[in-house]
């Protein structure tokens, strides 16, 4: 009895596995009940072993060969070399600090705006001058006004 109940799982796990494996890729069909009385006729019949199913690949096809776009040049080659680059206003700016604050304003012209506010570093005022292309932070003390920093 026992290698009955064997044989009888052993045919349904197998038609189960062919099933899947015919309906891979396919639509779904409606399940069809299994048969009690078939069970036992087919463990009696020899297992057979489903074929594997092939899958067919599409045909590679040539792709046509890409036009070659001209490399774009790199940001070096964009650049002007340092000799040939007039400074730009924030490298000016830094170039002023721990100056008078006067030379700046000789070199850049008066900013848009200034605002001045009481400096926590010491007894005098800091101020922040700002231009179109940077801002200049400086300090103000005695009447004497120097640059601190640019960004």
């Amino acid at each position: 009895m026992k290698k009955k109940l064997t044989r009888i799982l052993l045919v349904c796990l197998l038609l189960a596995a062919a099933a899947g494996l015919s309906a891979c890729g396919e639509k779904p069909e409606a399940a069809q009940p299994a048969a009690q009385e078939t069970a036992p006729a087919a463990a009696e019949q020899p297992a057979q072993t489903p074929e594997p199913v092939q899958v067919q690949q599409p045909e590679p096809t040539e792709a046509e060969p890409a036009e070659e776009e001209p490399e774009a040049p790199t940001r070096a080659e964009l650049e002007l070399p340092e000799e040939t680059k007039a400074p730009g206003a924030l490298e000016t700016a830094l170039s002023f600090v721990d100056q008078d604050a006067q030379l700046l304003l000789n070199a850049l012209g008066e900013p848009q705006e200034k605002l001045y506010e009481a400096s926590c570093s010491g007894p005098g005022d800091d101020g922040i001058w700002i231009y179109e292309d940077v801002t200049v932070f400086t300090y103000l003390e005695n009447g004497v006004e120097t640059v601190v920093d640019a960004e």
